[in-house]
């Protein structure tokens, strides 16, 4: 069995089982091309100040957010708002 990462990257255009989750990606791209680089930055401007007294604001925000994230999509699933049925041929 092959695996072609740009179907499996087209099915987040849809909500079929194998594919891509669109939710998924968009929380994944957040946490790290929008999340990652202030934290890097906040984290050596801490570790050149010596000022780590926002560690514990800045790690709950970031858990926090990715965790809503995903909840999402689960809790979509478990509602059955989700449509994981087979795509149909046309």
């Amino acid at each position: 069995m092959k695996f072609d990462i740009l179907d499996w990257l087209k099915g987040s255009a849809d909500n079929s089982p194998g594919g891509a989750s669109s939710k998924k990606l968009s929380a994944f791209w957040a946490l790290v091309i929008v999340s990652s680089p202030p934290v890097f930055l906040w984290s050596i401007w801490a570790f050149k100040n010596g000022d780590w007294s926002m560690l514990t604001s800045v790690l709950t925000v970031m858990l926090a957010f990715a965790a809503t994230c995903l909840g999402i999509n689960a809790a979509e699933k478990i509602k059955g708002k989700a449509d994981t049925s087979e795509p149909k041929d046309i």
